[in-house]
């Protein structure tokens, strides 16, 4: 499994159930000492899930990324300062630019 799908897992399983008896590597672990994997299974398919309806920028997003002057900050700066704004839309809950960053099958550029 990827680590980052393990990272959103962990984090679905954290804010699902902030007063678990177990930790997500506990879980990870009893899962592979034979436990049942239904619930483990389940929290990496909602990650993989969230992770790929992030694929798309939302106009929003691309908003706060190139709010980053080409050049002057790395990859991790920008998408650091996306993923801030989209975070920044739910928390308000206020969506400026509600629409896609791109048509449904399409390009930016198209």
């Amino acid at each position: 499994m990827s680590e980052m799908i393990e990272r959103v897992a962990e984090a679905l399983m954290k804010a699902r159930h902030p007063d678990a008896p177990l930790t997500y590597a506990e879980v990870v672990f009893a899962v592979q000492t034979g436990s049942d994997s239904s619930v483990l299974d389940g929290f990496r398919r909602d990650a993989r899930a969230a992770i790929e309806a992030m694929r798309e920028p939302t106009v929003a997003m691309l908003v706060g990324g190139n709010h980053c002057q080409p050049g002057s900050y790395s990859a991790e700066k920008i998408w650091a300062e996306m993923i801030d704004t989209a975070l920044a839309e739910t928390l308000s809950g206020n969506t400026p630019f509600p629409m896609k960053a791109k048509p449904e099958g399409g390009h930016l550029n198209d």
